[in-house]
Formats: C-alpha cells, sequence, structure tokens
C-alpha cells in the first residue's frame, strides 16, 4: 500500500506543477487516504488546500503535521509547520513562493 501512496503523492506533485489543482488535490488526498502520515503529502495537501483558501483543510493538515516527524527532505523545518498551524498567513505565503515540489 506505501506504494500506492508514494505513487500518488508523486502524481500530485506533478500534476501540481503542471498548474492541476484539482488533479493534485485527488492525487494527494488518496496519497493520504493510503499513508496518513507521510510528510510529504501533508505538506503538498497543505499547501493546496491554503492556496485554494480552504481554511479549515489547511488548519487540519497542519495540525497534523505539528505531530509528525518532519526531516530536512520534507522541504518545510518544524518552526515553519507550527507557524503555518498557527495561521500566521504571512509566512505560509512566503513559504509557498518558495516551496519547491519534491517527486522522490
Amino acid at each position: 500500500m506505501k506504494d500506492v501512496a508514494r505513487f500518488r503523492q508523486r502524481q500530485g506533485g506533478i500534476l501540481e506543477a503542471r498548474g492541476d489543482r484539482a488533479g493534485a488535490l485527488a492525487a494527494y488526498e488518496e496519497a493520504l487516504r493510503v499513508n496518513p502520515t507521510d510528510v510529504t503529502t501533508m505538506t503538498g495537501l497543505g499547501r493546496l488546500y491554503f492556496v485554494g483558501e480552504d481554511w479549515e483543510q489547511a488548519r487540519k493538515i497542519y495540525q497534523s503535521l505539528v505531530l509528525q516527524s518532519v526531516d530536512a527532505d520534507a522541504g518545510v523545518t518544524k518552526a515553519e509547520v507550527y507557524r503555518l498551524r498557527c495561521g500566521d498567513g504571512v509566512s505560509f505565503v512566503s513559504f509557498t513562493r518558495h516551496q519547491t515540489v519534491s517527486f522522490t
């Protein structure tokens, strides 16, 4: 099942990079359903919820992300996740402008 989650997470990243927000959301949501603790998936999904102004879903993702073990490969630090969870929109906008999509 983790292979399915990894595939859907990568697919979400590709679709996001191509500008297909709806397709990326569907892929990330499926990846999260299969593997609900994947930091890369949670980061991508939270970013799309936030950009789409789905504040409640973005908050849920970032609250869950605070509980995860975040490493350097995630593209986000624990401090950034904490600020995002607290609703610091300025930090989030800055974060999303510099965030790169990971295909690993």
